[in-house]
């Protein structure tokens, strides 16, 4: 069967935008799309997929949108549902930050773990 899809955006009144999150929040979508629109304080945990189209100067904000895609289903049925996938081109140089995500719990990662490269502006790992 297909997916159903909608999106919350800047072009849609807050009533819209009110309705597409009601109805994922009720099953009623497979799939949401944004940009920019679901920031801190948005918890839906049976999000699983995260696909990030643009880079993440600091780390907080990197984290907060994966953290979208990462939540534990409690009493989830099976291992599957706990799964996240979070899919981005290797071109937007987000491994560094991937790889602090996935030991913040034990390092404490704040964006002082980081620099920006001398000649090019990438981000560069200095944490050993």
């Amino acid at each position: 069967s297909a997916f159903k899809v909608d999106f919350v955006g800047n072009k849609r009144s807050r009533a819209e935008n009110a309705k597409v999150l009601q109805d994922l929040r009720d099953g009623y979508l497979d799939i949401i799309i944004h940009v920019g629109m679901l920031g801190e304080g948005f918890d839906h945990p049976p999000l699983s997929v995260c696909v990030v189209f643009r880079r993440f100067a600091s780390f907080a904000p990197f984290a907060q949108f994966v953290g979208r895609a990462v939540r534990t289903i409690k009493g989830a049925s099976n291992d599957e549902d706990n799964k996240a996938y979070i899919i981005a081109h290797p071109a937007l140089g987000l491994i560094t930050h991937w790889e602090l995500y996935k030991h913040s719990d034990s390092v404490g990662v704040d964006d002082s773990l980081l620099q920006r490269g001398p000649s090019n502006d990438a981000w560069v790992d200095i944490v050993d």
